[in-house]
């Protein structure tokens, strides 16, 4: 919002110094033409009506925004069932990357929103990952079914995918656009199922 307001007093002091000036008598003021002024109230209008950028949807839904996306490191580990299973086998759906752990208190109050995203992403091309790091299969196979939570979760079980990653505090989240750049992500706590990430996660994953 702050670069429109700026832009809009730009355009009107741009107004004030540059208006066409109609000479009058020495006795009566000045008077910028009309038509000047309505090409830029359009400007102005225009500016207004500018779709925000993916940064500045990011920062409005309190996300940290990258300058540019950034090419998410590959890794491959283990899902519940034992199978291996590749970060780029997602490539070509958007995802929010969560690190994580049962122990964590913040971890599992944002869960219940993970949940509720991931159903919201069955009909709009994103998905939740949530990456557990350094729990026994059997503590996060119990924590996952007592939940009755259905995203993918995988092993992170000596910790390296996450020390790659950056989570040295959890909850760490990343949000992933459908060619596999990292675009944005947060360290805590968050309402996943805020509909301004729904809708980030929906235009990343077109």
């Amino acid at each position: 919002m702050k670069k429109i307001n700026n832009t809009v007093i730009l355009l009107l002091t741009m107004l004030a110094c540059t208006g066409t000036i109609i000479a009058k008598p020495a006795n009566e003021e000045p008077v910028v033409e009309e038509s000047s002024v309505e090409k830029t109230k359009e400007v102005v209008t225009q500016t207004l009506k500018e779709e925000p950028s993916l940064i500045d949807k990011l920062i409005d839904a309190k996300i940290s925004a990258m300058d540019k996306p950034v090419p998410s490191p590959d890794f491959t580990i283990k899902n519940l069932n034992g199978e291996d299973v590749t970060l780029s086998d997602y490539k070509g759906q958007a995802l929010l990357l969560n690190f994580w752990a049962s122990w964590c208190g913040p971890c599992k109050m944002e869960m219940p929103s993970m949940e509720r995203l991931e159903q919201i992403g069955k009909d709009k091309n994103f998905r939740v990952l949530a990456v557990n790091l350094a729990e026994p299969k059997e503590t996060v196979e119990a924590f996952i079914d007592n939940n009755n939570y259905t995203f993918d979760v995988l092993l992170d079980s000596d910790n390296q995918i996450g020390l790659m990653y950056g989570a040295r505090s959890i909850p760490t989240t990343y949000l992933v656009d459908k060619d596999g750049n990292i675009v944005g992500g947060k360290i805590g706590t968050h309402e996943w199922d805020d509909p301004k990430i729904v809708a980030i996660l929906e235009e990343l994953g077109k």
